[in-house]
């Protein structure tokens, strides 16, 4: 347990120093922003810039997610159906923007790239497919890992980041981002599971993510 707490402080140091990294205008590639056709997506694009540019690098991790979470959240809901062909379609942080809206999924692939981008190392972050206890339905969240408390939960249906053990409307299932499919234990350790299910909307999106060059 030992070995992997430094572990885990090792990985998160490396994201507080890539922080500093982050410490430059954020500028949006004028062959990006030319490229987006739906209606007020100039105008989503250059505030979320705006967004960016206004989160200082000495911020505690804590007020940077909720700073994330909030502003992310405020985006309108809208079902895959009603803007892709595939109702199972995992936008990009650029297309969720563009379009205004999107599905669970969507938000918290935009959170992950968003904190990505703020300093966060990817290695501590997941997308979280998770069954609600109460409605029955399938959702996602996007967790993340510190150094000092237990996995927080990012959710689109909640302006309040909480502990994954206090979430008790939700029963994880697995989760994922660019380096493993885990699972998260009572212990809050991250453990990757064997055998993993696939994920082809996820693998699409990451094709289109990578050639996606949103920033100058």
């Amino acid at each position: 347990m030992l070995l992997f707490r430094r572990l885990f402080r090792s990985i998160f140091l490396l994201g507080a120093l890539l922080a500093f990294a982050w410490a430059r205008p954020f500028v949006l590639s004028p062959d990006f922003l030319a490229a987006q056709k739906a209606p007020l997506a100039h105008s989503i694009l250059r505030d979320y810039e705006r967004f960016m540019n206004e989160i200082a690098p000495e911020i505690s991790l804590h007020v940077r997610l909720e700073t994330v979470n909030r502003y992310l959240n405020a985006i309108v809901p809208m079902h895959d159906a009603h803007q892709y062909a595939s109702e199972d379609y995992w936008a990009t942080r650029g297309e969720f923007l563009a379009r205004g809206g999107g599905d669970c999924e969507d938000y918290a692939i935009s959170k992950y790239y968003t904190l990505k981008d703020l300093g966060i190392s990817p290695a501590s972050m997941g997308l979280c497919v998770v069954h609600d206890r109460y409605s029955g339905a399938w959702h996602m969240v996007l967790a993340v890992q510190t150094p000092d408390s237990p996995t927080l939960v990012l959710d689109n249906l909640s302006f309040k980041i909480l502990p994954f053990f206090r979430r008790t409307d939700l029963r994880l299932e697995v989760c994922i981002n660019e380096e493993r499919v885990f699972t998260i234990d009572a212990q809050n350790r991250w453990i990757s599971v064997n055998n993993p299910p696939t994920f082809p909307s996820f693998t699409q999106m990451l094709k289109r993510a990578t050639t996606e060059k949103m920033w100058q």
